[in-house]
């Protein structure tokens, strides 16, 4: 990319030159590309300075100049070699006609200024008038922020820092990044990388000092860490804005209000005031740090002022103010917002002056003096015909303008309650406005001494209003101060504080603000109404005008309207009493906005709704206090205060409330969550299956999310606080729930995998609804929650069974639902009431069980037809995608096909005692070959799928729906006399009812469906998913396949791939990838590719390379390489779900006694396993290397993988014809025969057979078959191989027989080579044939041993075939390791764990280095690497003996439960010897 021409003064920092002609050089970044000390160094110093500049450049320089420029920067090679030879193209030829080398530069820099002209007015036309940022430097530190963080587009950047940040005693230099939410920090120093993240509202505390050996430090202390920032170059300006943004999140944590930041520049006339300074920054900020500043102005300018919340300054200036009273021109500064102009002295609390926009009638500029010294005047005129004059403005024609401007506003502005002259419209109402009450009661023993003080005082106020003004616009001087100390009169009370606390201003701006606010909220009733009733004749009852009505009313209505206009405070304690004082002495109205100004400006976060024990802690410590002391004057009070701490401000008392805010806001958040935890477990429900850990842990992430929606509106009306918590809501109900959040959170701790659970979700949502309002809280969820994942059978059951007795909740399945009578509506009622008796906490008992049953489980009303349709329809639903789906569907048809007739029954039985018939009576007169009518014709709407049909008719001796159509033809067809059985057939439907009692004991009948409910679910994995719901365990997976993929792309194209290809634990004779091109080239020149000992894989493989090689380039050889692995991967651990899955459900039904858990295959660690055993292929060296290698052994064990899964799922032939194509290489793959035939014939058994395991006796003619099947497809393919070799067997020599005969002794991790090296040929017939006969003879006791274990028998197999075979290699061990993460229930009982895992580490770190030391070095002998290979196979045989052992042993304890209840009890553990 061609940039505008730099000076560089240093072209060789850090710098390293690629090409160089006379007048240009291409440089390339120092370290760039490689893994050395030098890329670490430079990396650190980009980091560190914040230079990270692209990698290549291309400088212009000239031989008698010291300065190159800076022409073109690019990331990636190809361009600037675009670059480069464009230059050598069209420049180079030009430039050798210049004799002056100025002449030269200058060419230089007129050609590539013109050619990023070019490039800019392209890109200005495809952006179409899009606004980019001004400040590049920003751009780039957001775009970082985002990327290194993981933060949403949502969170914006404020600014960022260079700061160093202490880990431990030592400082780690990097960047603090500032956002709207979360303070941020990264570090990277020599590879050594810091990076972390705290949110504002999790700071405790912040402090500023400045010790002697590090200044300029930050503290940053949080509940559970301190941070310690240093080395700032501004830490003024930094403390200011994390103070900023600590204060607006810990105010938005108080007020559940939301800060906005606005993307323009707030103070145009400041900016444009200032245009003559001179003063240069030396970074610009961002957008939003200006509005930050904006933001800190605005707030000290209405501190200072009291002015409304909703003021924003505009700007600020440097002037004089005439004063009349001294005739003087005083200095200061005057502010101008969109409503005042304000002026304040430069000698603090000298003088100050407030001029509302609205009393402004014009504003005019006045002749400069003829001395000079007064200079650019504008005078103010105010309706109150008060003239202001200011002078020395810079800017006075840009300030006349702009207040000309916002007057015009001000006048285009509508104003409610006002006609067209102006002049206020009272609003009719049937109460009037009380004057201050002392004005109608007073105490009558007032002593003359005190009248006379305040008539003093009265003449004095009136003598300084003469003199300084009066109201708003007034002169506040220090005089002002003095008489304010003094006392204020009684008379001038209301008026004064009005005017000096600001309620002025916001009484000016709301007419008749007060009038609405009483009318709307008279009608109102609520909590605060009722304890604002409660309070008011507990206001001042010693005062004459609260024992009246009048005072009374006028309390009532102020605080009222209050609690109407403020619903985030409403009422609280002691505000009677303020606004009875204030009432005494100012009008209702006025009272009104003083405690407005009080409560919202003068007062902030007191009173607060979400602090009140706080404040009454510390009142009531107060009062305490004072009780015990003397009573004092207010006055002395008052005098003494400004006597010692005079020189505290309002914006210092503002910084100091931040100070403590940070500390009461964490505080009350730590107590609120105690607080709500205590309460949940005064349950006994969640008290017994929840710890207090368990609820914070469920409580923190629903915060969480809450913060994520106030942050980023991620989601809608979701964990939302709801705008008003009276006092008889829960303290759990601060987290509001909605319908799709709650969806996503049941998806994660629903206990079956299923797809199908929508309706199920919705119908348990409007159950735990208690209230309609389309929320559930906290408690309502974890109720939810402990059942679905921690209570037991007859819980959960009962709770379903609940859920579809609701039928009012209008669910549709597939059409409108029916019409719901009488009963059905009186037994939904009964059925909501269910979790409202849970909802009150009672004294916990001894007897969980028993008081649970008292609750939650007893009167449990009878369902009807329909309902039990829902519920069965349900039981389809949840085990859709289950193992063994098909066994479960037919389980939950018999069920309910058993469950209908029983209804029929059941009604039939009451119809006969109800009418004298007998139900065998009425089953004698129908057709003897049918049974009841099953599905009733009202919900012929509900759709069950196919699969569920055929299951319901295989366990239905009649079709219930072609019987009930037989049913009614029979009848249709037969005469008049058998109308009456029709009609109580039909009576039998709307009779029809079940009790639980019998729903429960008819699903008990099949223990599948027993033992899947229950099931449960490890609660920390449901904490891990609900912290993260979007990341499921497939996710992981292809997250992990992602991270592999680039890492065996980073291998090929690194300089160690020549070293992976030659190594010779990776490839061998028969799988290295360049003796299949040779092999492939022999072929191409009509030549036998198994002449000499080149190829070792038969002609079937060797046609298959042909194609491969033909077809596709060397790269995308490598791409397909790369899916067969990753493939490879998913489809083992797809294997292992499968087995594993049938390991579990064989189990449960061989144990149906009550065993230790620990003992059985949990199923919630079957998708585990499964994500490890991709896992651990997909990352482990011994695959990832081989794949790099691109040896055939990826291919075979892709076969070897996909033989598996087919043998699992019980299809027989594709596992068969895969097993033998695999067979044509060598013989060894024959091992695994027997295992995949168990398999396939443990699926067929678990198909059509209930019982726990097979019999071999009547599985001999399917072995036999699968024999014969298997030998079919091997002489198939061997004798195609015949037939491609045009009748050759000369494939065989360089296959078989090179496997027999062990001729080629190039070393590997075997035990062949260094064996048959050092034999004698004498005896080499005789060791080949018990090594080849040792391989195949483990094969026969194993499978005598563990035939009832086929998948522990191919797993055992698998390790066999890589121990003993000639030639093994690293991907043969990687095949099997990735299975044994199906065995992690054996893992307990292994004792060698340690001593395997460390020295199959130790062999794979010794075995390159001995190999270098004996092969390059030649210091060592083939002992010393021979030595390695060994202990790696014997640390296999441990590995092999010690899973039999643990297999054997576990087996012995379930068979054996009792002793090993007495050896767990005694903790010891009973002796057991392996033997065959």
């Amino acid at each position: 990319m061609w940039v505008k021409l730099e000076q560089i003064l240093i072209p060789n920092a850090f710098w390293v030159t690629e090409r160089a002609n006379p007048y240009f050089v291409l440089q390339r970044r120092l370290g760039h590309g490689k893994k050395s000390f030098s890329s670490l160094l430079v990396g650190t110093i980009d980091t560190v300075f914040d230079t990270k500049p692209p990698p290549y450049r291309i400088l212009h320089q000239t031989t008698n100049s010291e300065i190159s420029y800076l022409i073109a920067v690019s990331s990636k090679s190809e361009d600037i070699l675009k670059d480069w030879e464009w230059i050598e193209t069209n420049l180079m030829p030009t430039l050798v006609n210049f004799d002056n080398e100025k002449d030269t530069t200058n060419f230089i820099r007129c050609k590539i200024e013109s050619l990023v002209q070019v490039v800019t007015d392209q890109i200005s036309e495809t952006s179409s008038g899009s606004t980019s940022s001004n400040n590049n430097d920003v751009d780039s530190a957001i775009s970082k922020f985002t990327k290194l963080f993981g933060m949403p587009q949502e969170e914006k950047l404020v600014n960022y820092y260079s700061c160093s940040y202490f880990k431990g005693k030592f400082p780690r230099q990097g960047w603090i990044y500032l956002s709207i939410n979360h303070l941020c920090f990264y570090s990277y120093i020599f590879g050594n990388e810091i990076k972390f993240v705290v949110k504002w509202i999790d700071i405790k505390e912040m402090e500023l000092d400045n010790p002697r050996f590090f200044p300029n430090n930050i503290l940053v202390i949080t509940r559970t860490k301190k941070y310690l920032f240093s080395m700032f170059m501004k830490v003024s300006e930094v403390y200011s804005v994390m103070e900023q943004l600590a204060n607006l999140a810990m105010k938005s944590l108080i007020s559940d209000e939301k800060h906005y930041f606005s993307n323009e520049s707030f103070n145009e006339f400041r900016l444009k005031s200032s245009r003559h300074s001179n003063t240069k920054k030396p970074r610009t900020s961002s957008i939003l740090k200006r509005d930050l500043d904006a933001r800190a102005m605005t707030e000290n300018y209405k501190i200072t002022f009291r002015l409304p919340l909703n003021e924003m300054l505009d700007g600020s200036l440097s002037c004089t103010l005439w004063t009349q009273f001294n005739k003087q021109h005083v200095w200061g500064k005057m502010y101008l917002s969109n409503n005042y102009i304000c002026f304040e002295s430069r000698v603090l609390s000298s003088l100050t002056l407030i001029i509302p926009l609205r009393d402004v009638r014009s504003v005019e500029k006045l002749d400069n003096n003829s001395s000079g010294h007064i200079w650019n005047k504008a005078i103010v005129f105010t309706l109150s015909k008060m003239n202001i004059i200011f002078a020395h403005i810079e800017e006075r024609e840009f300030l006349i303008q702009k207040i000309v401007k916002l007057l015009a506003i001000l006048e285009n502005e509508t104003k409610e309650g006002f006609d067209v002259l102006g002049r206020y419209n009272p609003l009719s109402k049937s109460w009037n406005i009380e004057t201050p009450l002392n004005e109608k009661f007073s105490f009558a023993d007032v002593s003359p001494e005190v009248n006379a003080k305040e008539l003093v005082k009265l003449n004095l106020w009136n003598l300084h209003f003469i003199e300084y003004g009066r109201g708003i616009s007034c002169y506040r001087v220090a005089k002002t101060r003095d008489l304010i100390l003094q006392g204020i009169p009684d008379e001038l009370r209301g008026e004064l504080w009005m005017l000096y606390s600001g309620a002025i201003n916001e009484k000016e701006t709301n007419h008749g603000y007060y009038e609405r606010l009483v009318e709307q909220s008279r009608d109102q009733h609520g909590v605060a109404a009722d304890e604002i009733e409660r309070d008011l004749h507990r206001s001042l009852p010693e005062h004459p005008a609260f024992q009246s009505s009048l005072g009374i009313d006028a309390l009532r209505r102020v605080l009222n309207a209050y609690a109407f206009r403020n619903p985030n405070i409403g009422y609280c304690q002691a505000m009677n009493i303020v606004a009875s004082v204030l009432l005494l002495y100012s009008n209702e109205e006025d009272a009104f906005w003083l405690l407005v100004a009080l409560c919202e400006r003068l007062l902030p976060d007191y009173y607060n709704k979400k602090v009140p024990h706080m404040l009454h802690s510390f009142s009531y410590g107060s009062a305490s206090k004072r009780a015990s002391q003397q009573t004092t004057e207010i006055k002395e009070l008052i005098q003494e205060s400004f006597t010692k701490f005079s020189f505290i401000t309002a914006n210092q008392i503002e910084k100091l409330r931040l100070k403590h805010r940070m500390k009461v806001v964490q505080n009350l958040t730590d107590n609120s969550i105690k607080n709500v935890v205590r309460t949940l477990q005064s349950y006994p429900l969640i008290s017994k299956f929840l710890t207090y850990d368990e609820i914070s842990a469920v409580y923190m992430i629903l915060q969480e999310e809450q913060l994520k929606q106030q942050y980023w509106g991620r989601f809608n009306n979701t964990n939302i606080v709801p705008e008003k918590v009276d006092g008889h809501s829960s303290c759990y109900d601060v987290f509001k729930i909605d319908f799709e959040q709650f969806r996503c959170y049941f998806m994660q701790y629903f206990p079956w995998i299923s797809d199908n659970t929508d309706f199920l979700v919705v119908r348990v949502f409007k159950f735990l609804d208690e209230n309609m309002d389309g929320f559930v809280n906290l408690f309502e969820l974890l109720v939810c929650m402990i059942i679905f994942t921690k209570a037991d059978v007859e819980i959960r059951l009962r709770f379903l069974y609940a859920v579809h007795l609701v039928e009012s909740l209008t669910i549709q399945r597939e059409t409108s639902s029916s019409t719901i009578n009488e009963k059905e509506v009186e037994t939904a009622s009964e059925a909501t009431e269910l979790l409202n008796q849970i909802e009150s906490p009672s004294t916990p008992t001894t007897n969980f069980q028993l008081e649970l049953k008292d609750t939650f489980l007893k009167k449990m009303p009878n369902m009807n037809e329909i309902q039990f349709i829902n519920l069965w329809k349900t039981l389809f639903d949840i085990f859709t995608n289950q193992a063994y789906e098909q066994t479960i569907f037919d389980c939950v048809a018999k069920i309910g096909n058993d469950i209908l007739r029983l209804g029929y029954l059941t009604a039939a039985t009451n119809q006969s005692q109800t009418n004298s018939v007998g139900s065998e009576d009425f089953l004698n007169q129908s057709d003897s070959n049918s049974s009841f009518q099953t599905l009733s014709e009202d919900c012929d709407h509900i759709k069950i799928d196919s699969l569920s049909i055929q299951s319901f008719n295989s366990y239905s001796s009649v079709d219930p729906l072609g019987e009930m159509e037989d049913s009614n033809n029979q009848l249709k067809s037969v005469n008049h006399h058998h109308s009456d059985k029709l009609n109580r057939l039909n009576s039998l439907e709307a009779d029809w009812e079940i009790s639980f009692e019998q729903f429960f004991g008819i699903l008990h009948t099949q223990q599948m469906l027993a033992d899947l409910f229950e099931k449960k679910v490890d609660w920390s994995l449901v904490l891990g998913k609900l912290k993260n719901p979007d990341k499921t365990i497939l996710e992981r997976s292809m997250s992990i396949s992602s991270t592999t993929i680039v890492l065996r792309l980073a291998l090929r194209f690194s300089t160690y791939y020549n070293e992976i290809l030659i190594r010779v634990e990776i490839s061998t004779p028969v799988n290295a990838w360049r003796r299949v091109i040779e092999g492939v080239s022999l072929k191409k020149l009509n030549i036998s590719s198994y002449t000499g000992d080149t190829f070792h894989e038969s002609p079937l493989f060797l046609n298959f390379y042909h194609i491969l090689i033909n077809l596709l380039s060397e790269y995308q050889i490598f791409l397909f390489f790369i899916i067969l692995d990753v493939s490879t991967a998913f489809i083992l651990g797809r294997v292992c779900s499968c087995q594993l899955g049938k390991l579990c459900m064989i189990e449960k039904q061989k144990n149906d006694q009550i065993i230790y858990s620990q003992l059985l295959i949990q199923t919630e660690s079957i998708q585990v396993s499964s994500y490890w055993t991709t896992a651990i292929y997909l990352l482990s060296p011994y695959s990832l290397l081989p794949c790099v290698a691109q040896t055939t052994s990826i291919i075979h064990n892709l076969l070897i993988a996909l033989a598996l899964l087919s043998a699992t799922n019980g299809l027989r032939l594709i596992s068969l014809l895969l097993l033998a194509l695999l067979c044509l290489n060598s013989f060894y793959p024959l091992i695994l025969l027997p295992a995949v035939i168990l398999l396939i014939e443990q699926q067929k058994h678990l198909n059509f057979s209930k019982s726990d395991s097979f019999n071999l006796n009547s599985s001999r003619f399917s072995i036999f078959i699968s024999t014969i099947l298997f030998s079919i497809f091997y002489s198939s393919f061997l004798f195609g191989s015949f037939y491609i070799e045009n009748g050759s067997f000369q494939f065989l020599q360089s296959t078989y027989m090179f496997m027999w005969t062990v001729s080629d002794l190039t070393p590997n991790i075997g035990l062949f080579w260094y064996f048959f090296t050092e034999m004698f040929d004498h005896f080499r017939d005789f060791f080949l044939w018990v090594f080849q006969i040792n391989y195949f003879i483990y094969i026969i006791p194993l499978t005598i041993n563990f035939w009832r274990n086929p998948s522990f028998l191919m797993t055992i197999s698998l390790i066999i075939h890589c121990l003993f075979k000639p030639y093994p290699s690293v991907s043969d061990f990687a095949l099997y390791l990735a299975l044994l993460p199906q065995w992690t229930h054996l893992f307990e009982n292994m004792k060698s764990t340690l001593v395997i895992v460390c020295t199959i580490v130790t062999c794979t770190v010794l075995a390159p280095i001995l190999w270098y030391l004996w092969i390059i070095l030649g210091t060592a002998n083939s002992n010393f690497y021979f030595g390695i290979t060994l202990a790696f196979n014997v640390a296999q045989i441990f590995l092999t003996t010690d899973l039999m052992f643990s297999y054997v042993k576990r087996e012995f304890y379930l068979k054996n439960l009792q002793l090993y209840k007495l050896c767990k009890k005694a903790d010891k553990t009973p002796k057991i010897e392996l033997s065959f």
